[in-house]
């Protein structure tokens, strides 16, 4: 009997300590197939819009639908419309050889800007082939004269154009010439230190004696002699370098002087205080007499 009662716990094996089972993950449809990486995706698409664009553009350059087919121009009174279109078609801007898509404003802007007659310039594409242009023109002040030909010139001196018959009409001021010993031309600028005093003249006249200023015909300068006076009769002054305000009075004088001397092809002006004729003409005593003999015979 005191063998049975010895614990039966001790011929009981202890348990080991059970290892953690995996977790089954519930199954999933398409769990097993791998994804594809995005970036290789991305350039596909890309490729495949470029190629769209490309085909696109190329029936755009191919359909006649917005090729340039006019230009339209707004203002300009010297400067014509069919001037405009020759101007662009040399820089590969011609109407119907273009497609309006590959125009840019801007540069056309810039290209007209290079016309000498024009002031400002805006341009506008008008769909779907059409090129709008408006422009403002310089206005002319006066008219420089060369060997070369007659130009109209801002009132800062710049050549833009050739004189027409509505610059000789409508300028009233004489013509300026000399300035430069090479011929000038429009897209230049007469020397600025000569043209300022040749203005200067030209208003101080003005101002002091409009019938002097009415009777000039052309302002000449001359970096060596000065300034040079031609009238409407021919006769030549030489002012040099006096100032306007010194030489204003004395031509005058000069000129009420024909009255009583021999008429002269050219005068200078050597100083304030001297009125020179040049060439020198001289009347001899029997000149004189004769002459006064053929007067008292007319009474």
């Amino acid at each position: 009997m005191k063998a049975a009662s010895v614990s039966s716990t001790a011929a009981v094996p202890r348990a080991t300590p059970r290892e953690p089972v995996p977790r089954m993950l519930p199954a999933r449809v398409g769990y097993h197939v791998r994804r594809l990486p995005r970036f290789p995706l991305v350039l596909v698409a890309l490729g495949l819009l470029a190629a769209g664009l490309v085909a696109f553009n190329q029936y755009l350059e191919e359909t006649e639908t917005f090729h340039l087919r006019e230009v339209l121009l707004i203002g300009g009174d010297r400067v014509t419309k069919e001037q405009i279109v020759r101007h662009l078609a040399s820089e590969g801007y011609a109407p119907g050889e273009v497609s309006l898509l590959h125009i840019s404003p801007r540069h056309v802007e810039k290209i007209l800007s290079t016309m000498p007659e024009l002031k400002t310039v805006a341009v506008e594409r008008l769909w779907p082939g059409h090129l709008v242009v408006e422009i403002s023109e310089r206005q002319p002040a006066g008219i420089y004269v060369s060997d070369t030909g007659s130009y109209v010139y801002t009132e800062d001196g710049f050549l833009f154009a050739r004189a027409d018959g509505r610059d000789f009409s409508r300028l009233q001021d004489p013509f300026i010439s000399g300035m430069r010993e090479e011929p000038l031309k429009p897209g230049t600028v007469l020397p600025r230190e000569a043209f300022e005093r040749v203005r200067a003249y030209m208003q101080t006249f003005r101002a002091a004696s409009p019938t002097l200023h009415s009777s000039l015909s052309e302002l000449h300068w001359e970096d060596r002699d000065g300034l040079t006076l031609v009238f409407r009769g021919g006769e030549r002054i030489r002012c040099g370098k006096l100032s306007p305000s010194e030489a204003g009075p004395m031509v005058e004088a000069l000129l009420q002087r024909r009255e009583t001397v021999p008429p002269f092809a050219t005068a200078s002006l050597l100083s304030p205080e001297h009125l020179v004729l040049i060439p020198p003409v001289k009347r001899s005593e029997e000149e004189t007499a004769g002459q006064t003999q053929l007067a008292s015979s007319g009474q």
